[in-house]
């Protein structure tokens, strides 16, 4: 049953991107187009340059927001909304449901930045991105030379396992702030909200404790 909602998972988040991750890739292209007429000087071809990277820009940054966007909303309506009543009549419990909720959203928001990653890259193709990669194959090089192999190997396993649990942690968060939000009668939003915004203040002033702590 799981793995039927996985599936059923994916073919939504699929539905959803389907149309926005190629028109960010379209954009991308488009700015790459425009940057090979950008030696001719000429006004229009300035304005079409600038507006195609800035199209690019907020391209990207919407992709982003809205991956996470969707992946909240995704959870209220098949959690708590009409459809939810379906939902818990499946034969999964709720640690599972969570489970395929976090999963599902986890990788197609790891779709969406692969797809801005790659529309940045086609935009910027050229001598100056060559150059980019020359520096930082060349810093690898020399961190490698420094720490070793293994050990460089072993920081990027740390720091990709490090990335998967803040995005994992992330998703739970908003999952429990949708779910104490269900404890009001009125204003459920609201409260969510409110939940979200007194977790974020107390995780600030605790981290400016601890680090008040450890500096002195």
């Amino acid at each position: 049953m799981v793995k039927k909602l996985l599936k059923h998972e994916f073919i939504y988040y699929f539905r959803t991107f389907a149309l926005f991750l190629p028109i960010v890739l379209v954009i991308g292209v488009m700015a790459r187009v425009f940057r090979l007429f950008e030696n001719f000087d000429s006004v229009l071809v300035d304005i079409a340059l600038f507006s195609s990277f800035l199209m690019l820009v907020v391209a990207c940054a919407a992709l982003i927001m809205l991956s996470v966007v969707v992946s909240v909303v995704r959870f209220y309506k098949n959690m708590y909304s009409a459809e939810g009543y379906l939902t818990f009549t499946l034969p999964v419990t709720n640690t599972q449901h969570i489970f395929v909720k976090m999963i599902s959203a986890m990788l197609f928001q790891s779709v969406c930045l692969v797809t801005v990653i790659l529309s940045v890259l086609i935009a910027g193709s050229g001598e100056a991105l060559l150059e980019l990669f020359q520096i930082f194959g060349f810093a690898i090089g020399e961190l490698a030379s420094l720490v070793g192999t293994p050990n460089l190997i072993a920081y990027a396993l740390e720091f990709l396992l490090v990335v998967l649990i803040a995005a994992a942690s992330n998703l739970l968060l908003f999952y429990a702030c949708i779910t104490i939000g269900q404890l009001a009668k009125k204003n459920r939003i609201l409260l969510a909200i409110g939940a979200y915004f007194i977790y974020y203040v107390a995780s600030q002033i605790l981290s400016t404790i601890f680090t008040i702590i450890f500096a002195v």
